[in-house]
């Protein structure tokens, strides 16, 4: 009997952000395929469901101590993929420091197939610099996965690297519809927005669209969900604008697809993205989506008044009147919401399975 190929999907966490997320999705679709799959996460942090084999890289407290820690962690990680001799290794971390990556591609995968999976049209989050020496980590026995194809014509005219292809993240409609089970945890009508509090999302700016909006007169809340370090500034806003009693903050929720079904719509009032995974799932729990059509990924979602509305890029003026034809123009809300759902039928786990596992047959 022919052994089971062996897969690694290494990545920072299992917790927090888009990208985590996907990492979780993918190893649950390679076990469906028969892949002897293992997870390797940077961090301790795990909170989405994944498939396979988990190993904490950094889990043991005596590698995080001393002088020589990073090193340590180094050597420790090095000699876990040696012992367990990888068919194929995809990359989820996010990948700033060229030194490092050098070592990672040259000692710790070395001779190992290695998949890169880019997430965000900011390259440097992936291609280290300096970049005419990327080449060295980027290699003829890489590949890469582009997350949308706004992402992967950056990446062809900013870095040019060969054995570029998109796959889009899949959405686990699934455990969604096995989550919206639980009942509201909010009363009354609302919008959601979902995301890290940084700079990149724009939350404080979209607390001033919204106080502009009709949406506060009509008694429609903000709700706002995530964490992160502009949290303190979102509260301020909120009180400068006189609206306590209109807009929360939540922290990031395990099952926010509750508040997603219960939402009146999603809005994303983004900087840049790479491919948004809270529109997918917004739209699977049958909530159309308000965004700005930012790089990279809202165009290849979002149907413009089919199934959400997308707005010129950073026109908050334009954001204001999408999210006001929401409320007042009940048709076209009705219209868009009827159709969410069947929108993000070709994002699912399913139709992303079968493209996974026909690129590896390619590569392997």
């Amino acid at each position: 009997m022919q052994r089971k190929k062996k897969i690694c999907i290494i990545t920072d966490s299992l917790s927090g952000g888009g990208a985590e997320r996907v990492a979780g999705l993918l190893s649950l679709l390679l076990v469906r395929y028969e892949y002897d799959v293992h997870i390797a996460t940077v961090l301790d942090q795990i909170s989405y469901s994944y498939g396979g084999t988990l190993h904490r890289l950094r889990y043991d407290e005596v590698l995080n101590k001393g002088k020589y820690s990073k090193i340590k962690k180094l050597l420790a990680t090095a000699k876990y993929f040696k012992k367990q001799s990888f068919d194929i290794v995809v990359d989820f971390r996010m990948r700033t420091n060229f030194f490092k990556e050098l070592y990672f591609r040259k000692k710790i995968f070395k001779d190992t197939i290695v998949i890169y999976t880019i997430h965000h049209f900011i390259l440097d989050y992936y291609f280290p610099r300096p970049r005419w020496l990327i080449d060295l980590i980027y290699n003829s026995n890489s590949h890469s996965i582009a997350v949308s194809k706004g992402v992967e014509l950056r990446v062809k005219d900013k870095i040019g690297i060969k054995n570029l292809k998109t796959i889009y993240n899949p959405v686990n409609q699934k455990e969604i519809v096995s989550a919206l089970k639980e009942k509201p945890k909010i009363e009354g009508k609302y919008v959601l927005a979902v995301g890290r509090f940084n700079k990149v999302k724009q939350f404080d700016k979209l607390i001033l669209a919204y106080s502009k909006s009709t949406l506060v007169n009509a008694g429609v809340k903000l709700i706002l969900m995530g964490q992160g370090t502009e949290r303190d500034l979102y509260a301020k806003n909120i009180d400068q604008y006189g609206l306590t009693d209109m807009v929360e903050i939540l922290p990031f929720q395990e099952n926010p697809y509750t508040f997603m079904k219960n939402a009146h719509f999603l809005v994303m009032s983004s900087k840049h993205e790479g491919f948004p995974m809270v529109l997918l799932e917004s739209l699977t729990c049958g909530t159309p989506v308000v965004s700005f059509d930012c790089d990279s990924g809202p165009s290849e979602i979002i149907a413009h008044e089919q199934n959400g509305l997308l707005v010129d890029n950073q026109n908050f003026d334009a954001l204001i009147n999408a999210m006001n034809r929401f409320v007042e123009d009940k048709k076209l809300y009705d219209f868009c919401k009827t159709n969410a759902k069947e929108s993000v039928a070709q994002f699912s786990m399913q139709e992303i399975a079968l493209q996974w596992d026909s690129y590896l047959k390619k590569i392997l």
